[in-house]
């Protein structure tokens, strides 16, 4: 390509230097005609005073220019000699053998001995032949005068070659031209030298200054295509042409406009190409229009050629690459970026291009990335090789422009980690497994359809982990900036996430996404505005009967919620959520259970977060009916009237209450049925709210026991009473084991402290069932205490691994002992009671005593 601009502004100077020639021929003419005609053969006619006109046909002049008529008007000096000064001159049928004037003109044979002037100068018809082609020249001029310098007041001049036709109007002072001219190129132009040029502008109207040092050229392009790239247009183009004669080195100075497909950049470029085609170049770009937001918007391209060997370097920010080639092509590139490293070769042919590449993400991989492409016409096949198992595959057609893309990837947190990227932030990590099959058009706009398919995904926000081994979908499509998420399915917290109707959103030059239509279980509009530059949102979730049904749950609710999210982080959600219908049947899933607030947990602590917290909220939970909650243990009827507030930088708080009407509660194949009860959220500790449980628990012998439980969740009081009265040990006792505890642990006529151990353990057993199935909280013992005023007391233990066992006992007065085992030895026990606290530290042996 380089070498094809040289030759075109070669091909422009050399139309220069012909009309230079041409006056300089004209000039000699004159002398040698003047010298050698007129003194020779016709001084007897010239008479003082007097005009004379002189008719020649068929002239030669030097053997290398031809004349087939010749007319010469001039006057006379009063001596009788003959004056240098030409009235007017005209030729007709001019012939020029450029090639054997100049080089006899080399050899000193052509010069001048006198000064000329010419008043007027009309040639016609005139054909020069310069290297096996012909140029034909019309030229008008006044005001010739040769002395020391060349002078022309007034000159048009019209040219007419196989490469372009030049008419030029201008004037020559000291050997200077000065011109405007109108240039139309030919075909054979722009077949031979700029095939890689489509001019939509006809005629080039160029500025011309041509003296015996250089020719300076400057014109203006409107438009400017490159064939095979009719994406690429150049506008506004300002171009300025230096051509030295005595170094034979053209010098090019341009700026314009680039615009290819959605981008624009304003570039100005610098170069010097010497007559082997040897050239230097500089072009700085500033990227003023950009689609997809590249990583940079200024950048520079140096180019340079030295003994047949090209060096292109491309560079910008966190951006270097290196391109050596010979014959424009088979190239060598090394790029150096702020993600990767690459290495590759190239080779082109007039069929299409194979490229082969070895890409290092980062100083650490020792197995780069391999990229195979090749390009056969138009279609494209390339393959990149990730990791061990991980490949992109792409093809397609260039002509068509359609493409195919496949790629499997084994861990997208493993493949992104080759960037060094963290695109989800430091509290967030992504991993998955994910193949996609992607088709890609570009022919009035890009579109693009895609499908993921993602084997298992495992996601950490904060310090929530979530993980899902179930086949995730993904279906959308791409097209006008707008995305068509047409199906997609995953699952979030156990819960399955789907919807099979199209989701709506675009995304606009600057990023920001404006949710239209996303849907949620078919039934659950999303809408709203993401202004990512600004970080802002508005988000508006709503449904007159949206459906919601899992294994926990099978609910139908309005909801009318939005969001808010403003630049400086500060979020707000508020709206109402009524359910209007559906059952219940979530069972939390305890992992430790703490039955006192007197029990102190020692645990480590970690570093408190000192970003703020933005989030407020304002939501109201509400119910047109009573909902159905069903679980195992549990079938029952409650109506839900809460809020949840939240302020900026404080805790959740719930407010409202949660009325139960009626159920029945099974523990232990025992039934406890609810009379109206109610759960109070009052304050902001909302995992501990107020009881007033009203419960019923009916024998077979018509015994009707009330069981009350009052005070908070985590320390819940309970009080037993029964129709007809009895006492505590009976009432747990017909709870337990449907009869008074005198008639079930009785074996004699008489009560001895034999029986009522034997109760107490029995009953004691009884609790201990009753715990363990119903409740994740599993007690390795329990004991049944007796006092000596009668009452019930009872000790509980639990061990939560191989050191730690925690005993809980409630008789006169309440205990808690945590038990550390340091080793089989030594433990260390704290035991906390109502009158204080203290710390027993054990010794243990083992002592084998033998008895008689």
């Amino acid at each position: 390509m380089i070498k094809k601009i040289y030759l075109f502004f070669r091909i422009a100077v050399i139309f220069s230097l012909l009309l230079f020639m041409a006056m300089q021929f004209r000039e000699l003419f004159f002398s040698f005609f003047i010298e050698q005609s007129i003194k020779k053969e016709l001084k007897e006619s010239f008479k003082e005073g007097r005009e004379s006109k002189i008719v020649l046909n068929n002239f030669t002049f030097y053997d290398e220019i031809k004349i087939k008529r010749l007319e010469l008007l001039y006057e006379s000096t009063k001596s009788g000699e003959i004056m240098q000064n030409i009235r007017s001159l005209k030729a007709d049928g001019v012939y020029i053998d450029l090639d054997a004037f100049l080089k006899a003109s080399q050899n000193g044979n052509r010069s001048l001995g006198f000064d000329l002037f010419v008043s007027q100068a009309n040639i016609k018809n005139a054909k020069i032949n310069y290297k096996g082609e012909l140029y034909t020249l019309e030229l008008n001029a006044s005001g010739v005068s040769l002395r020391e310098a060349l002078d022309i007041k007034n000159m048009k001049l019209f040219l007419d070659s196989p490469y372009a036709k030049i008419s030029l109007d201008g004037r020559v002072k000291s050997n200077t031209l000065k011109a405007k001219t109108v240039t139309l190129f030919s075909e054979k132009m722009y077949n031979d030298y700029l095939p890689f040029i489509q001019n939509e502008q006809k005629e080039l109207e160029i500025d011309l200054e041509l003296s015996s040092k250089e020719a300076n050229m400057q014109t203006t392009l409107q438009n400017l295509r490159i064939t095979d790239m009719d994406d690429l247009k150049l506008t506004n183009i300002n171009l300025n042409l230096i051509y030295d004669f005595n170094e034979e080195k053209f010098s090019i100075v341009t700026d314009y406009l680039a615009v290819y497909e959605n981008y624009e950049a304003n570039i100005k470029q610098s170069a010097q190409i010497d007559n082997s085609s040897n050239y230097i170049s500089t072009l700085s770009g500033v990227v003023t229009k950009d689609e997809i937001k590249l990583p940079f918007k200024e950048f520079i391209v140096e180019a340079k050629s030295y003994q047949d060997n090209n060096f292109i370097n491309f560079s910008a920010k966190d951006i270097k690459i290196d391109i050596l080639t010979k014959d424009f092509k088979n190239y060598i590139l090394k790029a150096d970026t702020l993600y990767a490293k690459a290495d590759a070769k190239m080779q082109t042919s007039n069929n299409g291009a194979t490229l082969e590449a070895n890409i290092y993400a980062n100083q650490n991989t020792k197995s780069p990335i391999s990229l195979k492409l090749k390009k056969r016409g138009s279609d494209i096949d390339a393959k990149a090789t990730l990791q061990t198992s991980d490949t992109l595959s792409i093809r397609g057609n260039l002509e068509a422009k359609e493409f195919f893309i496949d790629s499997k990837i084994s861990s997208i947190k493993n493949t992104v980690s080759l960037f060094y990227l963290e695109p989800f932030g430091k509290d967030i990590s992504f991993d998955a497994k994910a193949d996609a099959k992607t088709k890609i058009l570009y022919k009035d706009g890009l579109e693009i359809e895609t499908k993921i398919d993602v084997a298992w995904y495992d996601v950490k926000l904060n310090e929530q982990r979530y993980k899902s081994s179930k086949n995730a979908l993904f279906s959308l499509s791409y097209k006008d900036k707008n995305i068509l998420l047409e199906e997609y399915k995953f699952e979030f917290l156990n819960q399955d996430i789907y919807s099979k109707k199209p989701s709506k959103l675009t995304i606009d030059s600057d990023m920001n996404i404006e949710l239209k239509e996303i849907w949620v279980y078919d039934n659950l509009l999303l809408k709203g505005l993401i202004e990512t530059s600004k970080k802002k949102a508005s988000i508006e979730l709503s449904s007159d009967k949206f459906h919601y049904e899992t294994k926990d749950a099978n609910l139908t609710m309005k909801v009318n919620l939005k969001a808010y999210m403003d630049e400086n982080a500060n979020q707000n959600i508020q709206g109402e959520i009524n359910i209007l219908d559906g059952v219940l049947m979530y069972q939390p899933k305890t992992k430790f259970l703490s039955g006192d607030k007197d029990i102190i947990v020692i645990q480590d602590m970690k570093l408190k977060n000192d970003a703020k917290d933005t989030l407020s909220l304002n939501i109201q939970i509400n119910a047109q009916k009573y909902i159905k909650y069903k679980t195992k243990e549990a079938d029952l009827f409650f109506m839900p009237k809460l809020t949840l507030f939240k302020d900026a930088n404080s805790d959740l708080q719930i407010y409202g209450i949660v009325s139960i009407e009626k159920g029945v509660l099974t523990l232990s194949d025992k039934e406890f049925e609810f009379d109206k009860s109610e759960i109070y959220f009052n304050d902001k500790d909302y995992t501990n709210p107020h009881l007033n449980l009203n419960l019923h628990h009916y024998a077979l012998d018509n015994v009707d026991i009330e069981i009350y439980v009052t005070n908070t969740l985590n320390s819940p009081l309970f009080l037993f009473s029964s129709n007809p009265a009895m006492s505590q040990n009976d009432i747990m006792s017909y709870i337990l084991f449907g009869g008074g505890s005198s008639e079930v642990f009785n074996t004699s006529s008489g009560t001895t402290s034999k029986t009522t151990q034997l109760s107490t353990t029995l009953l004691g057993a009884g609790v201990k069932e009753l715990f363990n199935k119903s409740s994740a909280f599993k007690i390795d013992t329990l004991n049944i205490l007796t006092n000596e005023s009668g009452t019930l007391g009872y000790e509980l233990g639990t061990r939560f691994n191989k050191n730690i066992r925690l005993v809980y006992k409630n008789s006169d007065i309440s205990s808690v002992v945590l038990q550390y085992g340091i080793n089989r030895s030594l433990r260390i026990d704290v035991d906390i009671k109502e009158t204080g606290q203290g710390v027993g530290i054990y010794y243990i042996k083992d002592f084998n005593i033998k008895t008689p």
